[in-house]
C-alpha cells in the first residue's frame, strides 16, 4: 500500500536528527583537531616520534568510534555488516591520500622510519591472518583463543613499535 505522509512531528524529528548529526560531527572534528595539536606538542616537547604517536594515540582516537559503532551493529544481530565495516573503515586513509594528491599533487619527502616499516609489516601479517587464517584455518569462526591471540599480537606490535621508536631495538635505519 501507499505510505502515509509524514506528520509535522515526524518531519521535525528527522530535521533535528540531521542537525544533531551535523553538530556532533562538527564538535568531534574540533575536539580531534585540538587533541592532535596537543599530542603533537607533547610529542615535540618530549621528543617522541611522530610515527609512535600516529601508531598509538592517534590510531586509538580514530578507532574508538569504529569500535563503538561496529560493536553496536554486531550486537543488533548484523555481524556480517560489522565485519564489513572493520575492513571498510581503513578506506578513510585511502580517501584522505587521494584527496591530498588531487589537491596538492604528488606527495614526496616521506621518510619511512623503522617503526613505520614495522607497523606496516605487522598490519600486513594481521590482515593476512584475518583473510586466510580465519576462513580457512578456523572455518570462519573467531574463538576466544583466536581473539586473545589477535589482541596479544596487537600488544606485542605496539611494544615493538615503542621500543623501535625509542631506539632501544632496531637502531640503524632500514631504508
Amino acid at each position: 500500500g501507499a505510505s502515509a505522509p509524514l506528520g509535522i512531528a515526524e518531519r521535525f524529528q528527522k530535521f533535528l536528527t540531521v542537525i544533531t548529526f551535523v553538530q556532533a560531527v562538527t564538535w568531534m572534528d574540533a575536539a580531534a583537531g585540538e587533541l592532535v595539536a596537543l599530542f603533537g606538542a607533547i610529542g615535540r616537547i618530549s621528543g617522541a616520534s611522530e610515527a609512535l604517536l600516529g601508531a598509538t594515540v592517534f590510531a586509538w582516537g580514530i578507532s574508538i568510534g569504529d569500535l563503538v559503532s561496529d560493536t553496536t551493529v554486531a550486537r543488533r544481530g548484523m555481524a556480517k555488516t560489522a565485519i564489513a565495516a572493520c575492513f571498510g573503515g581503513p578506506l578513510g586513509l585511502v580517501g584522505s591520500m587521494v584527496f591530498a594528491t588531487v589537491s596538492r599533487g604528488v606527495i614526496s619527502g616521506i621518510k619511512l622510519e623503522n617503526e613505520i616499516i614495522l607497523l606496516a609489516s605487522c598490519q600486513l601479517l594481521a590482515v593476512t591472518y584475518l583473510i586466510v587464517g580465519i576462513p580457512f584455518v578456523h572455518k570462519g569462526r573467531v574463538s576466544r583463543i583466536a581473539a586473545t591471540g589477535m589482541l596479544s599480537f596487537y600488544v606485542v606490535t605496539q611494544v615493538l613499535i615503542a621500543l623501535t621508536s625509542g631506539q632501544v631495538i632496531f637502531k640503524d635505519p632500514w631504508m
